[in-house]
């Protein structure tokens, strides 16, 4: 090793930097007999540091030296290599022998290793964070994405890990199904989906339940349809649900709950099987825990395999400190990601899943574009009260809808504040007026859960509904 170090800087002079050395395994001989000790010395120079006569001297100077009597790299081989180191160099320090100045908006690319640990960390499989770092790494660079942000969501884009969103028909209801475990929220995500699109959208909504067996089922769904105004149906085991949507031709949607599902319970699996198997044009959506194992959840896709599975929704991703699997599943289980649902707030808590927002939560574990920001702080109401009995002060006259501070759906069973969103959707003809909180609960109207118009004595009631996952 000396010995080669000594010849590289005869050769190169003493400014010859080394670059690499290291020991060759000793070649046999003849008869097996070990030759000589064998090294491999890599070294550089900068051409701006030689002299023009010392440049001439050297007009191809060797990179490497071989002991054991071996002959100085070949003059073609030599300037390839040099030219190779050269680019390295002139990439660190410029050609001008100077460090680059560093760039005030440096593109934001980290090697393979780097975006391997950082989705690992999210709790993404090995595997896929290799493959998924590896597209990332290939992109070209023509496509203009400067952050591993940018570059991940170009991939998750290209290859179609999120999709399957609600999008209304136009020439009849879209009739779509959850599906999963129990426990993984099915029943608030078809509330979620019927508010966002009977509320926000001004959609006509209608809900079916499959779910006759398990105890308190039929209220919830019931108690939550109420909440939103919406009509809903109970199904039981033998009936056929396709009868209820030929009723309801006239809406918009139509959102299916079903009971969960069981290893212990087959039968369950084949009568919704064959209940849903009997409405054409069905949209199935597999609902799953973000807190439940990447497998368990791959188990319920390749139950449904038969199906054509539009999408995979992920539910409790608030109580979920490695969201990575959405990306598993998204990259492995061949069906999209479409919702995530971060809380138990009725319509609020659920997002409609992007590219840009699932690279952010499988690199960053950042939620923010799966999660509704917690609500300000509000006015209390003005307290406003009614003549007691046995008064000598007239009652006040019936109230007046356009002007009134509450209204209620003579349908229904709940009033709300004049500014509630809710009651926009009111049909004029179904609307009665109060002129205090009291006037209401006297004439049997609960209170929404939405807007709060109770009264500072009663037990305070949260703004948002708040009923389950």
């Amino acid at each position: 090793m000396t010995t080669a170090l000594s010849l590289i800087k005869q050769e190169f002079g003493p400014d010859a930097v080394i670059l690499s050395a290291k020991t060759l395994s000793p070649a046999s001989g003849l008869l097996g007999r070990a030759r000589g000790g064998r090294v491999a010395v890599t070294a550089a120079i900068d051409p701006a540091a030689v002299s023009k006569s010392a440049a001439e001297k050297r007009a191809t100077p060797a990179v490497s030296a071989s002991l054991n009597g071996a002959a100085p790299a070949q003059p073609r081989a030599a300037r390839r290599m040099m030219a190779g180191l050269n680019q390295r160099v002139h990439t660190i320090y410029g050609r001008n022998g100077k460090p680059h100045a560093a760039k005030t908006a440096a593109p934001d690319i980290a090697s393979t290793a780097e975006v391997v640990n950082l989705l690992v960390d999210q709790g993404v499989s090995a595997d896929v964070a290799s493959e998924a770092a590896r597209q990332v790494a290939q992109m070209a660079p023509a496509e203009k994405a400067n952050s591993i942000h940018e570059r991940l969501a170009r991939v998750i884009t290209r290859r179609r890990l999120v999709g399957g969103h609600l999008r209304p028909a136009g020439d009849g209801p879209v009739v779509a199904t959850v599906l999963g475990n129990a426990g993984a929220g099915k029943t608030t995500v078809v509330a979620k989906w019927a508010a966002i699109e009977a509320i926000d959208h001004g959609r006509r909504v209608g809900i079916v339940s499959l779910d006759d067996r398990r105890i308190g089922a039929g209220d919830q769904i019931a108690t939550l349809a109420r909440l939103i105004d919406v009509p809903v149906r109970i199904v039981a085991s033998h009936e056929n649900p396709a009868e209820i949507l030929a009723d309801w031709a006239q809406m918009d949607f139509v959102f299916i709950d079903t009971p969960g599902l069981s290893l212990n319970h087959p039968e369950r699996y084949h009568r919704i099987c064959r209940q849903l198997g009997a409405i054409p044009g069905l949209e199935l959506h597999l609902v799953a825990s973000a807190t439940a194992h990447s497998r368990e959840t791959n188990a319920t896709i390749d139950r449904f395999d038969q199906w054509p599975v539009r999408s995979v929704m992920f539910t409790h991703l608030d109580a979920c400190r490695f969201p990575g699997q959405l990306l598993d599943i998204a990259w492995t289980g061949r069906v999209p990601v479409s919702y995530a649902s971060a809380g138990d707030i009725i319509p609020d808590d659920i997002q409609a899943v992007t590219a840009d927002a699932l690279a952010a939560l499988v690199l960053h574990g950042d939620r923010s574009g799966l999660m509704t920001p917690a609500p300000e702080a509000e006015t209390a109401p003005t307290i406003e009260t009614t003549p007691s009995m046995g008064s000598d002060t007239p009652a006040a006259p019936p109230a007046d809808p356009a002007s009134a501070p509450f209204l209620a759906n003579v349908n229904s069973d709940i009033f709300h504040r004049a500014d509630c969103k809710w009651s926009a959707m009111i049909k004029p003809e179904n609307t009665v007026a109060f002129h205090t909180t009291i006037e209401a609960g006297d004439k049997g109207f609960a209170p929404c859960r939405y807007c709060r118009p109770a009264e500072p004595d009663t037990v305070e009631i949260p703004r948002r509904v708040a009923l389950g996952r």
